[in-house]
């Protein structure tokens, strides 16, 4: 039996209905200075920065990171595949 390539592979999986695999995305833990903590997109840490900086100065913005604002301790969370870079 011949080995199919991975692209083959890939491209078989989409014309036969099945998802290919999405890439993965990554996160970092930062807190706010009132010991909030969030997960962050790897990529938006400056916006991040910025939203906190709007929120100390008391300044109106667009940026809001309520939505990954963590609920609890940060030993709650739990990795597949930690990385530090």
């Amino acid at each position: 039996m011949k080995t199919q390539s991975k692209s083959v592979q890939k491209r078989l999986a989409i014309q036969q209905g099945q998802q290919a695999a999405k890439p993965v995305q990554r996160y970092r833990l930062l807190s706010d200075d009132d010991g909030h903590d969030y997960l962050i997109p790897v990529g938006q840490e400056e916006l991040f920065y910025q939203w906190i900086e709007a929120l100390e100065n008391y300044e109106e913005t667009e940026l809001n990171f309520d939505d990954v604002r963590l609920n609890g301790a940060p030993s709650r969370l739990s990795f597949t595949d930690p990385k530090e870079d």
